[in-house]
């Protein structure tokens, strides 16, 4: 993952400086970070942690309490 930042600040400076980008860099960023969301489940499957993903609990405050 920490590559994939890298190659990303790389980027955006090569686009600040000479308007150049590393080309297909948008794909392999998408794609890397699919692996590595992916290669994260197993691991939480063999410690048997649940994921609780609170995206709209902000705006929905009551509807998440509801049951």
């Amino acid at each position: 993952m920490l590559e994939l930042v890298f190659a990303t600040v790389a980027d955006v400076v090569l686009r600040w400086l000479f308007s150049r980008p590393i080309v297909g860099l948008n794909e392999i960023v998408g794609m890397g970070t699919g692996v590595a969301v992916a290669a994260t489940f197993p691991a939480g499957a063999m410690q048997r942690v649940n994921l609780t993903i609170e995206l709209l609990q902000n705006m929905f405050p009551n509807a998440a309490s509801a049951g």
